[in-house]
């Protein structure tokens, strides 16, 4: 009507064009709430990638250890082995140098790296054979393997050549290749068989099964370097089937080792396996220790602080299996621990490594040496030598 002042203002926006914007403005917002966390994981995954990668060709301990392993493996594959992983060559030698460093390796007649084992053993003759993987089995000369230091360390104390300590080591050993050569063990007639072994049934039964029984999800999530490096161990089955394979697949096979020893009179020992120490390492021993883990050990999927983990939990199970079998244990890792100037990767030694696992084990033997001499020597019939030697 004329003169009337109308109420409509033609540039208020229809309601379709609020509805417009309200949907607009919330898949602009749900689209920043995806793209921006999505962009940020691209990056720290490209991070994460990139770490690891320098790590492979800068951090110094892997490069040494790498040119190591090369090297190693390469002389000892064609001149040491019958059976990669099961026996050595009879009487095999090698002699190599790397890095300044020799490296002397010899095996005697039944294919093991210590001296001529005479059969029968010598009356009055204590005899300690020392049985596990490359752990026992290792060191720069067959002088320099912890069996050779545990002997002299004996003969030095107790002022005799009568204590013979035998390296029965196999590189790659489980415990249950351990278990099915008891026979061959025993045939060596010993007072005591010691049993220090660990890492290999850790990383190629317990770990690899734990990886190959993940759920598709955790499979999947793992792939990622910078998810797997914060939270792997969520990408694998629980502590119950760790434990429920730990028993299974080492535990029975430490018990059958020690039963079978009882039926035959021998004695046995089982020691806590070392592992280099978690806190307090430097960085590049750490991005060394999870390279080694990664590669050499083929657990990519798994950190060294969860291999540390898994590692004690083995050794306080060994320890409780010991303590309600009234089995023989030694605490090994309990008194020793060290960063690089202990280990070489994450269970072998350097040389001064070495000799600290001897000396801890030495000290636990004494009382049993002891023992054992004393009764040799209370028998006159075992201070005379057997006819044929």
């Amino acid at each position: 009507m004329p003169g009337q002042i109308s109420t409509t203002n033609s540039d208020t926006p229809r309601p379709i064009n609020l509805r417009r914007r309200r949907v607009f403005r919330r898949l602009l917002l749900g689209f920043n709430l995806l793209i921006w966390p999505l962009l940020a994981l691209l990056v720290m995954e490209g991070t994460s990638r990139y770490q690891l990668n320098f790590i492979d060709k800068h951090n110094p301990y892997v490069q040494a250890n790498l040119r190591r392993y090369s090297h190693l493996n390469e002389v000892s594959s064609k001149t040491l082995w019958e059976v990669p992983r099961e026996r050595y060559r009879k009487n095999a030698r090698l002699e190599t140098t790397l890095d300044g460093q020799r490296f002397e390796i010899t095996f005697n007649e039944h294919g093991y790296r210590t001296p001529s084992i005479a059969i029968p053993k010598p009356q009055g003759l204590l005899r300690i054979v020392c049985i596990g993987g490359s752990t026992t089995v290792e060191g720069m000369t067959n002088d320099s393997t912890y069996p050779a230091i545990l002997q002299r360390r004996l003969r030095e104390h107790f002022n005799t050549d009568q204590i013979e300590v035998v390296n029965c080591g196999i590189s790659g050993f489980q415990s249950i290749q351990e278990a099915g050569r008891m026979d061959e063990y025993l045939a060596l007639e010993p007072d005591m068989i010691l049993e220090y072994n660990g890492v290999n049934d850790i990383c190629y039964v317990i770990l690899y099964t734990l990886e190959l029984r993940a759920h598709l999800w955790q499979k999947l999530l793992r792939q990622s370097a910078f998810l797997s490096r914060l939270f792997g161990r969520y990408f694998k089955p629980g502590n119950d089937l760790m434990l429920n394979l730990l028993y299974w697949n080492t535990l029975k096979n430490i018990e059958t080792i020690h039963k079978t020893a009882q039926q035959h009179g021998v004695d046995v020992m089982f020691c806590s396996f070392v592992r280099p120490q978690l806190d307090g390492i430097t960085p590049d021993e750490l991005d060394y220790f999870n390279h080694n883990l990664r590669t050499f050990w083929e657990r990519k999927h798994t950190s060294f602080a969860e291999y540390c983990h898994l590692v004690d939990v083995y050794n306080a199970a060994m320890r409780q299996l010991c303590s309600e079998r009234e089995m023989g244990y030694i605490p090994v890792a309990e008194n020793l621990t060290g960063g690089i100037q202990t280990f070489v990767d994450i269970c072998h030694m350097t040389r001064s490594g070495i000799e600290k696992k001897a000396e801890v084990i030495f000290n636990y033997l004494k009382p049993y040496a002891a023992k054992k001499l004393g009764q040799a020597r209370n028998n006159p019939a075992t201070d005379k030598p057997t006819s044929g030697n």
